[in-house]
């Protein structure tokens, strides 16, 4: 079978190693991560944005053995240059639910994160990785910590992450644009420059945020409409976030208020049933427990199941009365998603998570 690239790079640096207890060491260490590939990504994506390289990537293993790995300095860097940047990705993204300590700024983490999550690509954490590998610290007892002082400004980072993504995806679904400005922002970050002016620039060349409106106005969601979901979704309260962010921690599935599956109710017909039954008015996130209970019940059936749930829209929806679920219902509930979106994506960057 041919060598994965990480298999490469571990007989390269296990190689450097001159000492049997470093070998050991080394060993040790590399068992204890998983998926790589992934992190030697990410480790790539760091070290170009530590060199200012904002152009196109060239391969990974061309890339880490040219600039790291087929180096003299190896045998004294591969412990804390790479199995540190490595063993960082692995607590960030299989290990830790959350960096922050701080209860809230926990739950705004783990729920923008969850929102990235369902993006079509993995743009978005070589940014996101580029700040923390930046900021994060090594304990004593070799775990990670995030200074409490970067927590806002890592949640800020986040939300733009998102706001900036999803505008962009939403208009043109076109990963070149996306990566482009992804490179140039991370840059940024690691050479303390303005990461916001980035994606600031990015959105004024264009009309995207009328044509994200647009798009928006006429459900044409494409792949993202599980995002726009789960963003629309984020409750005002900290309580509530909180337990929102619980929520999205676990299995959830979108449920579809009006049921998929037309039946005569409700002032329904079926050609208003086909036009309504995907809008942003009729969708929100629940539990998948729930949302399988649920299923093709008729609303007042459905509200009992929405009362079980830690998600906020749910619990609104489980005291509506009258307890039937209108076209025009749908309606009133879709303007007010709709002008939540255009609300978050017109937000000038840097905007504090809370807003």
């Amino acid at each position: 079978m041919p060598l994965s690239d990480a298999d490469i790079f571990k007989a390269k640096i296990y190689g450097a190693i001159s000492s049997e207890e470093g070998k050991n060491r080394f060993i040790d260490r590399w068992g204890k991560l998983s998926e790589h590939n992934v992190l030697f990504r990410l480790f790539m994506h760091t070290s170009r944005a530590r060199k200012g390289i904002d152009q196109k990537e060239i391969n990974l293993r061309k890339y880490v053995l040219d600039n790291h790995l087929n180096t003299p300095s190896l045998s004294n860097e591969w412990d804390s240059t790479i199995m540190e940047n490595l063993e960082l990705g692995h607590f960030v993204w299989e290990e830790a639910d959350s960096v922050c300590t701080h209860e809230i700024n926990s739950a705004d983490e783990r729920i923008y994160r969850a929102i990235l999550s369902k993006f079509t690509n993995d743009y978005w954490k070589f940014v996101v990785f580029a700040f923390l590998s930046e900021h994060m610290i090594r304990n004593a007892d070799m775990s990670f910590s995030l200074p409490e002082e970067k927590e806002i400004e890592y949640l800020i980072l986040l939300r733009d992450t998102v706001r900036y993504f999803y505008v962009r995806g939403l208009v043109h679904n076109n990963v070149n644009l996306i990566r482009d400005t992804a490179y140039k922002a991370y840059v940024a970050i690691c050479g303390n420059g303005d990461y916001q002016s980035e994606y600031q620039r990015s959105i004024e060349r264009t009309d995207d945020l009328n044509a994200a409106s647009q798009k928006l106005e006429k459900y044409d969601y494409g792949r993202y409409r599980t995002g726009l979901v789960l963003l629309n979704a984020i409750p005002l309260e900290e309580e509530q976030r909180k337990a929102y962010a619980e929520a999205l921690s676990g299995t959830f599935h979108i449920e579809h208020i009006l049921p998929r599956q037309w039946n005569s109710y409700d002032k329904w017909d079926e050609e208003s049933h086909a036009h309504d039954i995907d809008k942003l008015g009729n969708l929100m996130p629940l539990e998948r427990k729930l949302n399988i209970a649920a299923s093709a019940e008729f609303f007042g059936r459905k509200q009992a199941e929405y009362k079980k749930s830690k998600i906020h829209d749910a619990l609104l929806l489980s005291t509506k009365t009258p307890s039937q679920w209108y076209p025009e219902d749908v309606e009133k509930r879709h303007a007010e998603k709709n002008a939540r979106l255009e609300q978050f994506f017109n937000e000038p960057f840097g905007t504090p998570p809370s807003a």
